[in-house]
């Protein structure tokens, strides 16, 4: 079931959705001299073909991406100290991306880099436990595991940290914490 659920939230990404709209589009155009109203199906091909090449843009240039993160970041502000009695930071996992001949932290991706980024900065100051999660996904090193060595590689006490390396996504992630399955 997991495979199946990552394949099928990817195809909404910008890319397939574009692949998937222009191939409609031009499947809608050769069956237009086939069909009985050629005129309709021709005008639905153009116009897929259409909209999908005006997605695939609008979603590549930086004033609407922008405009979509910036609508995100306003709501959600960065925690600017961490309240008293806070006893764990959890950094989600972001998916593992080894590259032997690169040290840790250029392996992580550009989201788990801002995420062990931010829970490095929250953990500075206080005696809180920095908790990483996120799935091996098949490899030698989970991204839990490599973001845990990152934060280390940068002053992170090892002691503090814990990592959980079996669940796949956000919702098992935060089950095994509540339940404390973690190394």
């Amino acid at each position: 079931m997991f495979p199946l659920r990552k394949l099928v939230s990817r195809l909404f990404f910008p890319v397939p959705l574009t692949i998937l709209a222009l191939a409609a589009g031009l499947v809608a155009i050769l069956v237009a001299r086939r069909s009985s109203r050629p005129q309709t199906a021709k005008r639905l091909g153009v116009g897929l073909v259409g909209g999908g090449i005006a997605f695939l843009w609008l979603a590549s240039t930086a004033p609407v991406a922008d405009g979509v993160l910036w609508s995100l970041e306003r709501r959600y502000t960065p925690q600017e100290a961490l309240p008293v009695g806070i006893q764990y930071i959890v950094v989600l996992g972001s998916g593992p991306a080894e590259h032997e001949a690169l040290g840790v932290w250029q392996s992580l991706g550009d989201s788990a880099r801002a995420r062990v980024s931010e829970g490095l900065r929250l953990a500075r100051g206080n005696d809180a436990t920095v908790v990483f999660t996120g799935y091996e996904g098949g490899g030698e090193i989970s991204s839990a595991e490599m973001g845990r060595d990152a934060a280390v590689e940068f002053g992170l006490e090892p002691e503090r940290t814990r990592v959980f390396v079996e669940p796949r996504n956000t919702t098992e992630e935060a089950q095994a914490i509540c339940a404390g399955e973690g190394e």
